[in-house]
């Protein structure tokens, strides 16, 4: 083809080409990886459940409930959204164990998984194209575009990058069927599986392959010999993965069963849903995370002054790529399905602006269940249309090699694109950057024509990295202005940083303020919060929305509480104004749900005091021994049978033992849990948590990062048997 083949002795250019692209992009996002620059959106939230499993992990807890998040929810639904057992979240702990911050760990974790996918898309597109200099092209343009920020503001490469290696190992297996590709399908796979949302990748797959039946019908039967053909020959090694997928599978397989009877609730999501399923949503507008066509479009050449995370950019040489192959470029099968993949992806995600996406919600039934299609952007279209536009680039220099296009015509026609496009960057008034790239432009296509005299080969990689490279700097410059603006909106918060007892000091001021501001509140009594909660327990959600924000907030500053007096209440008929005035009077009475458990003591003590007994460290009745997220252990030293309030959310997982005997756990204003202590002293603890299931996900993590070492054996031992 145009290019120069592929030589030994570029090699050492390459890798030095690949280094200088990786301290670029470092630069160009310094202030993100050394916190200076603030996260935003889904990146605060995945922060912070990534550290509370670190955090848990290196003390040798695997937690399943967070006692933080609006005062105590289960992690499932966190940690299925990071992929608690990933396996690469095992480097993260082990830089912590040695010392290193956790920012440290953890912003080191997302540049070096970012850079994983991104050389996962490099052999996908050296297998492509069987060319070096347009596999280092495809990576440049990816590598450097928004996708980037993508790491400050969302989930996406937590999805797309086991994506890429699981259509490498895909394409490696169809060329060349081996043991390391098929297990590494499996462990892109299970990664992909353990996420809370796998349906991007699972749509995106299921679109390929209808796309692939279209265009190569003839080469299924091929595929289907050598797919069945390696498991005919490996029974027992396919046997194996599939037991892996299996288990990975499991955790969002019950996350699904479990959602019609779950506690906690997603009322954001769920607000227009068709069921009761905690996870399902409703039918989606355009209007609201779908992807706006006009949006991208208007700042494709300009306005990168105001660039801001999330926002789509890629180096505008992709463009006049694809300019150019339109007016040049012959037809391939492989384009075809490349642009036929992307266009059914981008239709789907119009939402209601096509039927595709009411038929497909009605009729499939994971499609009820994900939404904020724009996501596509990043985990589909932009590294597709980054391979149409080098596929356009790879079929303009074979037919110019082929000599199928005469060298006059090549010229004049590679002429016309760029003057096209000189005149949308002219019409779009573009700045000096663009037109230095559109001049660069020029000077590749000349090397070529002149048959690479002008540009040797070995310099061709840093050819491609100034005429790519140059405008993301600039671009991510200004996003690091305006990134700076902005205050930092995530902290580092653990059980540590949360107080479980107040010091008496302390619990005195908070008393003697809210005394003195008892008027002004509880004469507004009625008043409710204004922002939705997105998850929590059903119970807290309930509280959270009806009961005066200052009344409940003070409440809870107070996780233990003993009460003299209880009353039973049925649930569905009390009043919630009667329990905000009891929270407001600090009232010496406890609401219980009546549920028939028997046991509940003579609950009334008229000599008792008037307010309930706030615990603090200073406390002799009441000491603690431990607490985590699965339990806290509690040294009770009691004059007489107190009703004891831990303002923790109640949840059936939820367990209580006073001197290691099982007793029964009552839910307490209407959202938290008290036990009956006796007088005298006492070991009392609440534990959340089955100890199989804290067993099945270490052991699933364990399994995952066998797999992913086997990949890597597998992958040693190949490179020897090749020489």
């Amino acid at each position: 083809m145009g290019l120069p083949q592929n030589n030994f002795s570029s090699r050492g250019f390459l890798v030095v080409a690949f280094i200088l692209s990786i301290v670029a992009w470092l630069y160009a996002f310094r202030s993100f990886l050394t916190t200076e620059a603030p996260l935003v959106g889904d990146a605060i939230s995945y922060y912070e459940h990534t550290r509370t499993l670190i955090y848990h992990l290196s003390n040798g807890i695997f937690a399943m409930w967070d006692p933080i998040r609006l005062s105590g929810t289960p992690t499932e639904f966190f940690y299925r959204r990071i992929g608690e057992v990933n396996p690469f979240y095992m480097l993260i702990l082990l830089f912590v164990k040695i010392g290193v911050s956790f920012d440290t760990a953890y912003f080191t974790f997302l540049a070096g998984y970012y850079f994983l996918g991104m050389f996962g898309f490099y052999y996908i597109a050296k297998r492509l194209f069987s060319h070096t200099y347009l596999a280092f092209c495809a990576y440049l343009l990816l590598m450097s575009s928004s996708l980037a920020t993508t790491l400050f503001g969302s989930f996406v490469m937590l999805v797309l990058t086991p994506s890429i290696w699981f259509f490498f190992f895909l394409l490696d297996f169809y060329t060349t069927p081996n043991k390391r590709s098929f297990l590494g399908m499996t462990i892109c796979l299970m990664i992909i599986a353990i996420t809370y949302i796998p349906f991007y990748f699972l749509t995106t797959l299921i679109v390929f392959i209808f796309c692939f039946s279209l265009f190569y019908f003839s080469c299924i039967p091929r595929a289907l010999y050598i797919f069945f053909g390696f498991i005919a020959r490996n029974k027992w090694f396919s046997l194996m993965c599939v037991l892996f997928l299996l288990l990975a599978i499991v955790p969002g397989l019950l996350f699904y069963v479990q959602g019609y009877q779950s506690e906690l609730v997603l009322p954001v999501r769920t607000h227009n849903a068709l069921s009761t399923h905690m996870a399902e949503v409703g039918l989606q507008s355009n209007a609201v995370g779908g992807i706006a066509t006009q949006n991208i479009l208007k700042d494709l050449f300009t306005n990168y002054e105001s660039m801001l995370l999330g926002k789509v950019y890629i180096s505008i040489w992709v463009h006049l790529l694809f300019l150019l192959g339109l007016i040049a470029a012959k037809r391939s099968p492989r384009l075809m399905l490349l642009a036929l993949w992307g266009v059914i992806i981008y239709w789907i995600s119009l939402y209601d602006a096509t039927p595709i996406y009411k038929f497909l919600y009605e009729h499939i039934l994971f499609f009820k269940y994900f939404r904020n299609f724009q996501f596509f952007i990043w985990l589909t279209l932009l590294p597709v249309y980054v391979l149409v536009c080098v596929e356009h680039l790879k079929l303009i220099l074979e037919e110019f090699e082929e000599k199928k296009i005469k060298p006059p015509i090549y010229g004049l026609l590679v002429f016309l694109a760029h003057l096209g496009f000189g005149v949308i960057l002219f019409k779009s008034h573009a700045g000096i950057c663009e037109w230095m790239i559109c001049g660069l432009s020029v000077l590749f296509f000349l090397n070529v024509f002149s048959g690479f005299k002008l540009i040797k080969h070995q310099w061709l990689y840093f050819f491609l990295l100034l005429l790519i490279g140059i405008q993301p700097l600039i671009v991510y410059a200004h996003l690091d202005k305006n990134s700076h603006t902005r205050d930092s909106l995530f902290k580092e918060f653990t059980i540590d940083d949360m107080p479980l007892l107040l010091s008496k000091e302390r619990v005195d001021y908070f008393l003697e303020r809210k005394s003195k501001d008892y008027q002004t509140y509880v004469s507004q009594l009625t008043e409710k919060r204004a922002n939705q909660v997105y998850v929590g327990l059903k119970s807290f959600v309930e509280l959270y929305h009806n009961i005066n924000p200052f009344i409940l907030d003070e409440y809870l500053r107070y996780k233990i509480i003993l009460y003299d007096n209880v009353e039973i209440i049925q649930e569905e008929t009390f009043d919630l104004n009667r329990l905000a005035k009891t929270m407001a009077q600090n009232t010496n009475l406890a609401f219980i749900k009546d549920v028939g458990q028997g046991g509940v003591i003579s609950a009334i003590d008229k000599n008792a005091s008037e307010t309930f007994q706030i615990i603090h460290t200073d406390s002799r009745e009441v000491r603690v021994s431990k607490y985590t997220g699965n339990r806290l252990s509690l040294k009770t030293d009691l004059l007489k049978n107190k009703f004891l309030v831990f303002n923790d959310n109640d949840h059936k997982g939820r367990t209580a033992y006073i001197n290691g005997q099982h007793v029964p756990i009552w839910k307490t204003n209407m959202s938290f849990k008290g036990v009956w202590v006796p007088m005298g002293t006492h070991n009392v603890e609440f534990v959340y948590g089955s100890p199989i299931r804290v067993v099945f996900n270490v052991v699933l993590m364990l399994i995952m990062a066998g797999t992913l070492g086997g990949v890597f054996y597998l992958s040693g031992r190949k490179r020897t048997e090749l020489g």
